[in-house]
């Protein structure tokens, strides 16, 4: 017995063109085609791919962001330093430790 259900996504207008557009160009009838095309090849454990400039690069990450980033590797490595990070050797070691913090 095959069901469908209607998944409904709220978007900009703008957006939308833009995505039929670019379903057109890649060969889809409409942005569902793409959806579902998309959606079956992860659920299939596939990889999708529409081919080198098929999508705007995702640019840098906000300065704000980097200076997390940077903040927050300092602390690892003054933690590692000081012994005050724990080291774990195996994934079971880390998962212990976050059961016993239940």
């Amino acid at each position: 017995m095959n069901t469908t259900t209607r998944i409904t996504i709220p978007v900009d207008e703008e957006y939308r063109k833009k995505l039929a557009e670019k379903a057109d160009n890649l060969g889809f009838d409409s942005i569902q085609a793409m959806f579902r095309y998309i959606g079956k090849a992860l659920i299939d454990g596939r990889k999708v791919e529409f081919g080198e400039g098929d999508f705007e690069p995702w640019g840098s990450p906000p300065e704000h962001v980097v200076k997390e980033w940077e903040e927050g590797s300092r602390e690892l490595e003054a933690d590692m330093k000081s012994g005050k990070a724990k080291i774990y050797k195996t994934p079971k070691e880390a998962l212990d430790a976050l059961h016993a913090l239940i």
